[in-house]
C-alpha cells in the first residue's frame, strides 16, 4: 500500500483542534488526528522550515520495507528532488489540494512512497483536502517542519518551535491518542522504528537559532534565553523558566524562583554544544 507523508512549513501550533485550538473549526485535521497519534511535545531544533526538512530526510530510512517501493517526492521548492527519490516535480499546494485524488496519475503501480512538501499552503485548502480526498487516506505522517519565528530580539517560545505532528502507527489501538514525548525530527526514524508512540525517545531538547536565542526543553521545564549577553544587559535577558507541561503558553516566568533548575538546565545547553 501506498504511504504518503506531508510535510508543511510555518504550520502554527495552535491551528489544530487536536492541539487546543476552539475557536475555528478543523474538521479535516480533526477527522486526521482520530486517526492517527497527535505528538503533543515535537520541537524544532534550528527553528528553520528547510533545516527541518533535511534533518527528516537524513533520519528517514527509505529502504525499509515500510517504503518498499519507487519514491516520488513532490514541492513547491524550486529545487531538483533529492538524489535518494526516484523522481521528483514541482508542483503548488493549490494544484495539488485542489484535487480529490492528488497523486499524479502516471505514478507506477509499485509506487511505494510519496513524500510531499510545501512552503506556501492554505489551512482550509489544507482542511477540506483532508476531509474529502481520496489521497488522503493513505496519508501516512502529516509533519509541521516549523514555526512562525518573530523579528526582532525576542525569546524563544514554546508556540514558535514547537510543530504539530501527526503519525499513523500500525496498530489501531494508537488511533487518536496523545503522546506526550519529546521529540525532533532527528528522531522520526526511531519513531517508526518502535512501531509506538509510548517509547522514550530523549530527555531534552536543545534550540539555537542563528541570531543567538535558545532554548531547552525537558520533560518538566522549557528555559528560554540569549546567548553572549552583555554584562549591562545581564538582569533584563536573565533566562526565563516556564513548568511544562502545564503552563502551555509560558505565562508564568519562574525562573526568580528556581535558580538551581535554572542552573542545571543551562549546563544541559553548555554540554551539548
Amino acid at each position: 500500500m501506498m504511504k504518503l507523508i506531508l510535510t508543511l512549513e510555518q504550520f502554527p501550533i495552535f491551528l489544530a483542534g487536536a492541539y487546543g485550538n476552539k475557536t475555528r473549526p478543523t474538521p479535516g485535521l480533526d477527522r486526521w488526528a482520530l486517526r492517527s497519534t497527535t505528538f503533543d511535545r515535537a520541537y524544532s531544533t534550528c527553528a528553520d522550515g528547510l533545516e527541518t526538512l533535511f534533518q527528516l530526510w537524513e533520519s528517514c530510512d527509505f529502504s525499509a520495507e515500510r517504503f518498499a517501493g519507487r519514491k516520488i517526492f513532490l514541492s513547491d521548492l524550486p529545487v531538483e528532488a533529492p538524489e535518494f527519490f526516484d523522481a521528483g516535480r514541482t508542483v503548488s499546494s493549490e494544484a495539488f489540494f485542489s484535487d480529490l485524488v492528488s497523486i499524479p496519475a502516471d505514478s507506477p503501480a509499485e509506487t511505494g512512497l510519496v513524500w510531499v512538501h510545501f512552503r506556501e499552503w492554505d489551512a482550509d485548502q489544507l482542511d477540506s483536502w483532508l476531509l474529502n480526498s481520496v489521497a488522503a487516506r493513505n496519508l501516512f505522517a502529516l509533519l509541521g517542519t516549523s514555526g512562525e519565528l518573530p523579528a526582532g530580539d525576542v525569546r524563544l517560545y514554546s508556540s514558535e518551535i514547537q510543530l504539530p505532528w501527526w503519525i499513523r502507527f500500525p496498530e489501531p489501538a494508537f488511533e487518536g491518542t496523545h503522546c506526550p514525548a519529546l521529540v525532533t525530527a532527528d528522531d522520526f526514524q526511531k519513531i517508526l522504528d518502535a512501531g509506538t508512540p509510548d517509547a522514550v525517545f530523549r530527555d531534552s531538547v536543545r534550540i539555537l537559532t542563528d541570531d543567538d536565542r535558545w532554548a531547552v526543553v525537558t520533560s518538566d521545564w522549557f528555559l528560554t534565553g540569549f546567548e553572549n549577553v552583555e554584562e549591562e544587559e545581564a538582569e533584563a535577558d536573565a533566562p526565563e523558566l516556564y513548568a511544562k507541561p502545564d503552563d502551555w503558553w509560558d505565562q508564568n516566568d519562574v525562573a526568580s524562583r528556581c535558580f538551581e533548575e535554572v542552573q542545571e538546565l543551562t549546563k544541559l545547553l553548555t554540554l551539548q554544544n
